[in-house]
């Protein structure tokens, strides 16, 4: 099942490339991507309960000006 941030990151950025999904012993995920050669990971932590998103790209004007009609939401 795809999860509601894969969703997306891959309906708002072109070109979005997924790498391998990683879980920690705990059962924290790490979702890797790559864009224009930098990369993003996406952390789903089980410690503090949160997702979180690291990015050597600049993420916010890929989101700016986006109406919430064009994300599409999680099964």
């Amino acid at each position: 099942m795809r999860r509601f941030f894969d969703i997306v990151l891959e309906t708002h950025l072109p070109h979005l490339v997924k790498d391998e999904l990683l879980e920690d012993v705990d059962g924290s995920l790490m979702q890797r991507y790559w864009l224009d050669g930098k990369m993003i990971r996406v952390y789903n932590s089980n410690d503090i309960r949160s997702v979180y998103i690291d990015s050597e790209v600049e993420l916010e004007p890929y989101f700016r000006d986006k109406s919430r009609e064009k994300t599409p939401l999680a099964e």
